[in-house]
């Protein structure tokens, strides 16, 4: 069973139902990815996989798990925010961080943002897999759970970006357009590996 990209369906990108944003009228009119074109991007992923990128199992996700859900005291860290809770893929709450990691100067070409994010982004695809080893996960599951992360994490980037479709006909329509490439660059290594 293929994957439905209808955010109606039980496997909808996120465990929540969100509001609906402002519908674009005009694509980006650049040489980059535009908004107009994810549909069909996405539809050509689930069309070249070879296999389901489905999970094996569903279990308990914060869903909506963020840098801002982690509250430090006393050494000692906790995750706040569960009012998403759900059963869902545990690719999806790694996705979210990992979308959501992204410092907002990455979208105005800041000096230094770009560098800090693939620091931080190579510190956590270290860590994570090591962790999870240690909890008994095999490196065949870790390895499908970083696999289908960038999923979430383009889908997660592309609900930023329909935020600020408002900001397209702004001085800053760079901003969309950093942010459709950072899908697109989550979005090429799953679709050059089922090919």
């Amino acid at each position: 069973m293929r994957p439905s990209l209808s955010v109606s369906s039980p496997d909808e990108l996120h465990c929540r139902q969100g509001k609906t944003g402002n519908r674009m009228n005009h694509p980006v009119t650049d040489a980059h990815l535009s908004i107009m074109d994810l549909p069909s991007v996405l539809t050509q992923l689930f069309e070249r996989a070879q296999r389901p990128l489905l999970p094996d199992s569903y279990l308990p996700a914060h869903g909506g798990f963020k840098a801002s859900q982690l509250l430090f005291h006393s050494h000692h860290v906790f995750v706040v925010d569960f009012d998403g809770f759900c059963l869902a893929d545990p690719a999806l709450d790694v996705g979210y961080f990992l979308a959501y990691l992204r410092p907002s100067g990455l979208w105005y070409y800041k000096q230094g943002m770009r560098q800090w994010f693939e620091q931080s982004a190579r510190v956590f695809h270290a860590a994570y897999p090591e962790a999870m080893f240690t909890r008994g996960i095999t490196n065949e599951i870790i390895d499908s759970i970083i696999e289908r992360s960038r999923l979430y994490e383009g889908a997660l980037i592309f609900k930023i970006a329909t935020r600020r479709v408002n900001r397209l006909n702004t001085p800053r329509p760079q901003e969309l357009s950093a942010m459709l490439d950072e899908i697109k660059a989550c979005l090429t290594p799953v679709l050059s590996q089922n090919n």
